[in-house]
């Protein structure tokens, strides 16, 4: 492929890219328009869209039954209810259905407060300890003091878990035994120094109206609040509720909805258990407008309860709190409350500016009503384009608790039955124990502080993550899936931590577990990702709430920082030298594979394979392949990182995490089609190396030729260059292919970067809240991306080695020769005849055909054989097929008048060939036991002065072509074979050592019982053999001196 065709082949995948991402840039803005003209159409009434916008969220968040009411002036202008106040009776809500208020119930205590402040009962700025001496809570060790001001406002400091400690009790006493768990506590903060939300306060000041009354809080709200302001369907606690009217409440469950009969707190009514219906909230409403027809000193005392404190500064949203009142600076100004109960929430928002109120009531834990109380206000002040951030908290913990069962109930399953069959397999002895170093202990007991870390982290979860709740109050509040799917971590944790004690202490022989290396795979993996969680999640609460290390918060979440380096950093010290062991493994597999299938491969199978392909299949390919070591390292950790992310941005926001998935699946699969274009590339370049090593090979051996031949030199000089020239040409194209997609991945990386910065809060907008933490995650995410598009073109390449090798491989199993393991051991002492009986062979290659045979003659110990002839007259082929090193092509090979397989002829052989290669050692003799032989052949050779022999290793000075051939003889005499063959052996000896080998080591040869041959064309020494084959053209030839041979 040219370079005009490499610039054609860039311009058409930036413009795709540019198309992609332009195409979901329209897609984006003319959603955005579409959303706009659907919410500020005029077509619809005032009450139709809010018909639609409570429907709307309904199905959304799959509400079981709500009822709403709006009130405008004095008048209730909108009086609905939708979908069913029991489900599974289909009994449909209704203006009149009740429902628990959650904590709007305290707008009514604060109420009551302010009318016995008004009665002149109370101070609001007399200490609690006023009315409740025993009520005394320290600060710093000494006695705070707590104002009833303080509990109304929230300063007093009480501490939001407080929650999850209140007791499930009811009776008469409840209120004040509910109040009495305070008692000594020890605030973090002086009372009075900041807003900090606790349910208990408005409980401590209904217990104060009991004291200072003398009546229960029920019977005083009764008849001072209820009856005075026109309330005839709001009910103190459930006693006296009619269950006609009273909804079933309802959890998030699995996706779903599902009844929950939730506990009763009893001590909790004052701030949580007041139950009314839509009805009546329209006249509540209407009082806290002030245009209700009841007494005007209520009406003064709303207004009261309805002002800020000034205090202390505004919560992280901006608002400031009243009494049982959110209040936000915004226009005429705003007040909002929600209430939020095991299975029942309530949304209450006034602006007493315009006149406006709306209240919405459901019998289901979740944040949807809040969103349809502030549409429905939207609607009434025509600020319908003004987008509600919106995220349902329950709903989205109960989806995330959903998918975490998902994965950790098979877990569990998975881990129970491993354990299991780990203890069978110990108990049936196909485990053993291994015997622990003090290492190895030191290691398990390393352990102890990591499990205690990792349920720790468990432990605080709801306090950092669950709205700084403790599990009492996660398990009454919370979705029951949060409590399945901690238990099954739980779990999962306990009995992985079983597995991998037990599996160390009682390994299988030589055998890696796998689902070990994948559990801590997993586990580095999520604890890299939660480094940066805490990281970004401790940032998001210092720019909130400011950095105070009496916000316990922070100091929780460096346990989660530690607890995720330890985990990441263990993880991949344990996984790492596994991957890499195991990772080796496979490449030693597959070299001695294939090394294997050379050594079984027969001679004549071998000489038709071109030898620089194998040359560059052992080097290059073999070597190629190494680089999966750092691939899978790589990989495996980036990619479960990228998993644990993703998962991360789902929590966020599900289809914004999409979107950032599927770009990067598009990134991927642009590499993977480069890749394919690149791999017709790499692939020739591949071809190329095949070239390049027979040119090396051309280049060792024909060195002495090309020495001596300046334009012989020159000539292969350039044919080499040139070769690496096209080879450096074409990995360049490959590279460049690449180059050019991972810029193109950088600038998606950009573009995605910008479209989460920019559209996103156009394409989600009614929770764009998330930006910012997820540009931040987004922005780590890009290593392990990176890390796996670059991986891309190295696996590209790895593949193509891996292929070659397996192609290789098939070749040669193909021609496979049965193992040695299955031969005979041969016997030195028998008396051998060897015959070959019309034995042919044909030569086929690109000159033709050369026939050799047929060929018959018999062979027997103690005798030797000379065969002579000419250049070309089949010497070399008749004592290959000899000694089997080719397959005759007709005819037979018998031992002892058996027929008898190659594989096991060719180890009754000890051969010096005249292209004869010497080894470096001794392999395939016992020399240890043969020390005293080797030391008398190698004077009977002389080369006792040359050469010495080590533990099996040739070592000594460099030797000549004579020289080299005596030590092949050595080694020959050391195999003490039952036939030996010679190949030209004396044709580069001096006369003296010559005359030595025929007139006296051939002889003793045949003392020993050896059958010798030796092809040569010493005529001199023809004398001396006992039987003389002469070839010509590849047939036996009778001759004069064959004849006197022979007699």
């Amino acid at each position: 492929m040219n370079n005009k065709e490499e610039v054609v082949n860039m311009k058409k995948i930036t413009n795709t890219l540019v198309i992609i991402f332009l195409s979901l840039l329209c897609f984006t803005v003319s959603f955005v328009p579409y959303r706009q003209a659907d919410a500020s159409s005029s077509a619809e009434t005032e009450s139709e869209k809010i018909d639609t916008v409570i429907q709307k969220n309904m199905d959304r968040s799959k509400i079981p039954g709500v009822s709403v009411v709006v009130v405008k002036g004095s008048e209730i202008v909108y009086n609905k209810a939708f979908g069913y106040a029991d489900v599974q009776s289909k009994k449909p809500a209704s203006p009149n259905t009740l429902y628990e208020l959650g904590s709007t119930s305290k707008t009514y205590t604060a109420l009551g407060i302010l009318y016995l402040r008004d009665q002149g009962l109370i101070d609001l700025d007399d200490p609690v300890t006023t009315y409740l001496p025993w009520l005394k809570l320290n600060y710093k060790g000494k006695e705070a003091v707590i104002t009833l001001r303080n509990l109304l406002h929230h300063t007093s400091e009480i501490p939001t878990s407080i929650l999850g400690e209140l007791p499930e009790i009811s009776g008469e006493r409840a209120i004040e035994d509910t109040v009495r768990i305070l008692v000594d506590r020890e605030l973090k903060y002086p009372p009075g120094d900041r807003f900090i939300y606790s349910t208990i306060n408005y409980d401590v000041l209904a217990l104060i109206i009991q004291q200072v009354t003398g009546q229960s809080y029920e019977e005083f709200m009764k008849a001072k609040i209820l009856s005075p302001l026109g309330l005839k369907q709001t009910y103190i606690g459930r006693n006296e509720v009619p269950p006609a009217l009273f909804s079933t409440g309802y959890k998030f469950w699995l996706g779903s909805t599902k009844s929950y009969d939730a506990p009763m707190f009893g001590g909790n009514i004052p701030a949580g258990y007041i139950i009314t219906s839509s009805t009546d909230m329209g006249q509540w409403l209407k009082v806290q407008l002030g245009t209700a027809q009841v007494d005007s000193k209520y009406m003064q005392l709303t207004k009261e309860s309805q002002i800020a404190n000034r205090t202390v500064a505004p919560f992280v949203d901006g608002t400031s709190y009243a009494m049982g009142w959110n209040v936000v600076q915004q226009g005429g100004g705003e007040l909002f409350h929600d209430g939020s109960n095991p299975n029942y929430f309530s949304s209450v928002v006034i602006r007493p500016g315009e006149q406006y109120g709306v209240a919405v009531l459901a019998n289901l834990n979740s944040y949807t009503p809040q969103k349809i109380s502030r549409e429905i206000m939207n609607i009434l002040m025509n600020t319908e384009d003004v987008i509600i951030p919106y995220s349902d908290n329950y709903q989205r913990l109960d989806r995330v608790s959903t998918f975490i069962l998902s994965l950790f109930v098979p877990l569990v399953a998975v881990l129970l039955y491993l354990n299991i069959a780990l203890v069978v397999q110990t108990l049936r002895k196909t485990r053993r124990y291994a015997k622990l170093s003090i290492k190895n202990v030191m290691g398990l007991l390393l352990l102890l502080p990591v499990i205690a870390g990792f349920y720790l982290c468990i432990y605080y979860v709801p306090y950092i993550y669950i709205f700084g709740y403790n599990w009492q109050a996660v398990k009454v509040y919370g979705p029951d899936t949060i409590m399945l799917a901690t238990y099954a971590v739980i779990a999962a944790g306990g009995l992985f931590l079983v597995y991998y004690v037990l599996n160390f202490i009682f390994p299988k022989h030589e055998k890696t577990s796998y689902f070990n290396l994948a559990i801590l795979s997993i586990l580095s993996g999520f604890g890299n990702a939660l480094v940066v969680f805490t990281v970004n999640d401790v940032v998001s609460r210092t720019s909130t709430l400011g950095f105070n290390r009496a916000d316990n918060s922070t100091n929780i979440l460096f346990i989660y920082f530690v607890m995720g380096l330890v985990l990441y950093v263990a993880g991949q010290r344990i996984i790492r030298p596994q991957l890499i062991k195991l990772s080796n493994n496979i490449i030693y597999k597959k070299r001695t594979e294939l090394i294997s299938n050379i050594l079984r491969t027969s001679y004549q199978d071998l000489e038709k394979i071109k030898h620089e392909n194998i040359q560059s299949c052992l080097n290059n390919d073999t070597e190629m392949i190494s680089r999966i070591v750092n691939l899978i390292v790589g990989g495996v950790t980036s990619a479960i990182t990228l998993i644990f992310c993703f998962i991360y941005l789902g929590t966020m926001n599900i289809y914004g995490a999409l979107v950032t998935f599927g770009i990067v699946v598009l990134a991927a699969g642009v590499f993977f089609l480069i890749g394919k274009s690149a791999n017709k590339l790499w692939e020739q370049t591949r071809d190329i190396q095949n070239v390049f090593f027979k040119y090396i090979t051309d280049l060792m051996y024909g060195f002495k030729e090309l020495s001596l031949n300046r334009s012989k030199r020159r000539a292969f000089q350039s044919d080499i260059v040139e070769s690496c020239d096209e080879y450096r040409v074409k990995r360049a194209q490959g590279d460049i292919k690449f180059a050019g997609v991972f810029i193109a991945g950088e600038l998606i990386f950009v573009l995605v970067l910008g479209l989460i910065a920019f559209m996103f809060p156009l394409i989600f907008p009614d929770n764009y809240s998330f930006i910012r933490d997820y540009v931040f995650v987004f922005i780590y995410m890009a290593g392990p991306i990176m890390i796996l598009l670059q991986a891309i073109p190295e696996f590209t390449m790895v593949r193509i080695s891996w292929k070659r090798i397996d192609a290789m491989s098939e070749t040669l199993q193909s021609v496979a020769r049965k193992s040695d393991d299955s031969l005979a051991a041969t016997s030195e002492e028998e008396e051998i005849q060897l015959e070959l009986r019309n034995v042919e062979y044909h030569y086929k290659n690109e000159h033709g055909e050369f026939f050799f045979g047929p060929f018959s003659n018999t062979f027997k110990s103690g005798e030797i054989v000379f065969i002579t002839g000419g250049n070309g007259s089949g010497k070399s082929t008749l004592a290959k097929l000899m000694t089997t090193l080719y397959r005759p092509d007709a005819g037979q090979i018998l031992l002892n008048s058996q027929v008898i397989e190659a594989e096991e002829l060719s180890e009754y052989y000890s051969t010096v060939f005249a292209d004869f290669h010497l080894f470096d050692r001794l392999y395939g003799i016992d020399y240890k036991n043969k020390e005293q032989d080797i030391q008398t052949y190698l004077k009977l050779l002389k080369l006792d002065e040359k050469i010495k022999i080590e533990d099996g290793v040739l070592k000594g000075a460099q030797l000549s072509t004579g020289q080299r051939k005596r030590l092949a003889l050595l080694i020959s005499y050391l195999e003490d074979r039952p036939i030996c063959l010679f190949d030209e052996w004396a044709a580069d000896q001096d006369p003296e050592f010559r005359k030595f080998f025929y007139h006296d080591l051939l002889p003793e040869m045949r003392k020993r019982g050896k059958l010798v041959i030796a092809i040569t064309h010493d005529d001199m020494y023809f004398s001396l053999a006992d039987k003389m084959i002469k070839l010509d053209l590849g047939h036996l030839v009778d001759s004069d001196e064959s004849k006197k041979a022979s007699e």
